[in-house]
């Protein structure tokens, strides 16, 4: 069967339709494959594209309204379809990916995260006995349905462990160098040196401990922070700490806009707390910062240690005075900043790149086909 003859569905009721994964990546570079692509996902008003068809459910903001009559909506329009592969994305999907794998038809398994990892650090489910039962469900559903689905797709090598080594493959969230590379550096005026975190500003994500970091470094420097906050009494909670006068909270920017801010920074901050959904993840984040020049503290898990040592500093991410000790370290020497920003780049083209890993992911769709 032909590559144009072969339609591809990604489904995904949780991720928007412009998705760096979903869309930017797998979609697009299944697009210029051959493929015929479509991609299912919740409304956005102002998305269109001119490669994948692109077919919008209702986007429902609360999570049982969403896994129910969510589901059972991306499933009437994929059925529509009659793709030859269905590739979803999100674990509260897999019941649709059984009953289409059931129908006869391939269906692919994309796994993000360590998600019973992720439920046990969920406080909001409950305590910590609820979440261990969660997460057990969790991990049998993930066990059914890679014994049923035709292939596995996950981002870390820790994740494909959990699955069937025949039919499973690491795609690893790297970033799209071409696509950065179209975003020029924004034009503004720095006082001092500048410290960025770009992402959800969560709290276990360490945003409270990097904020204390900057009130207390010894050098001149301003946080800039972008990102949509977990809440607003975590915000408010930010806001009060010493070191909220030396930031600068820039928003929750359009898609690529951050890019631009990145490059006009100076350091990158990643300060994930050690949970076990974190502790061997590898978020697309770090290798963003790297494909923008920037040098990074990072928290001191020992896998990000051993990616990250050329061009990053690490500290414990609930000691606000480690974090302040290693910004100091990078701010009072320009010439290692400088030494590890080309180092950082370098990497990404020679190593990190999506350009690299979309030759695995076409490799995984020619098997199937």
């Amino acid at each position: 069967m032909k590559k144009q003859n072969v339609k591809v569905c990604h489904l995904t009721t949780v991720h928007k339709p412009n998705d760096v994964r979903i869309y930017q990546k797998e979609c697009l570079s299944l697009a210029a494959c051959g493929y015929e692509v479509s991609l299912i996902a919740p409304y956005e008003k102002n998305f269109s594209s001119g490669e994948i068809t692109y077919i919008p459910i209702r986007k429902r903001v609360k999570r049982i309204p969403r896994m129910l009559a969510g589901s059972m909506e991306l499933l009437r329009k994929a059925r529509k379809i009659k793709a030859d592969i269905y590739h979803f994305h999100d674990p509260e999907l897999i019941s649709i990916g059984i009953f289409l794998r059931l129908s006869g038809k391939k269906v692919i398994y994309d796994v993000h995260e360590d998600y019973p990892g992720q439920i046990r650090t969920k406080t909001w489910l409950g305590p910590l006995i609820i979440r261990r039962c969660m997460a057990a469900i969790m991990t049998f559903a993930e066990w059914l349905g890679a014994s049923l689905f035709t292939g596995m797709i996950a981002v870390t090598a820790e994740i494909a462990a959990r699955f069937p080594a025949d039919k499973t493959v690491v795609v690893s969230n790297y970033p799209v160098l071409g696509l950065i590379d179209r975003f020029p550096e924004e034009k503004v005026t720095k006082e001092h040196p500048v410290v960025l975190f770009a992402g959800g500003l969560d709290r276990i994500r360490g945003i409270r401990e990097i904020i204390m970091a900057i009130g207390s470094v010894r050098n001149n420097a301003e946080l800039w922070l972008l990102g949509p906050w977990e809440d607003e009494r975590f915000r408010k909670e930010c806001m009060e700490l010493d070191g909220w006068e030396k930031t600068r909270y820039l928003g929750n920017v359009p898609f690529g806009k951050h890019y631009s801010w990145m490059k006009a920074a100076d350091i990158g901050v990643i300060n994930f707390y050690a949970v076990d959904n974190h502790i061997f993840a590898m978020p697309n984040k770090p290798f963003e910062y790297m494909a923008c020049g920037l040098p990074m503290v990072m928290s001191n898990f020992e896998k990000w240690k051993a990616y990250f040592s050329p061009v990053a500093l690490f500290a414990d991410p609930e000691r606000p005075e480690e974090i302040a000790a290693a910004l100091d370290e990078l701010l009072e020497h320009e010439g290692n900043r400088q030494r590890m920003s080309l180092k950082a780049r370098e990497m990404v083209q020679s190593e990190f790149s999506w350009e690299k890993e979309k030759e695995v992911l076409s490799s995984f769709y020619e098997k199937l086909v």
